[in-house]
């Protein structure tokens, strides 16, 4: 089994059990850690290194397009995953 660090940007603590249920299913010994503040988040990623970092994108006060604009340490790797296609109506752009 793999070992997987994993930091939790997520305030629904269902949510981030579910998560984890879900890696430890496909095979990872999962080390999980659930934040949901910037300063949480900030001193989280100087503490260890985190094998992925998985945001929840809508949280009352913080969500995962404010966590892209904290800088990580200078010995992260980062690795953004391309945006998701948006649905388009018909006769939009």
């Amino acid at each position: 089994m793999d070992k997987l660090n994993l930091l939790q940007i997520e305030d629904n603590v269902d949510d981030a059990i579910l998560i984890q249920r879900i890696l430890q299913k496909f095979g990872y010994q999962v080390e999980a850690r659930r934040i949901d503040t910037a300063l949480e988040l900030e001193k989280a990623l100087n503490e260890q290194p985190w094998d992925i970092v998985l945001s929840d994108y809508a949280m009352p006060y913080f969500d995962g397009i404010a966590a892209l604009t904290i800088p990580p340490p200078i010995s992260a790797t980062i690795w953004l995953a391309p945006p998701a296609p948006r649905p388009c109506k018909k006769g939009s752009p």
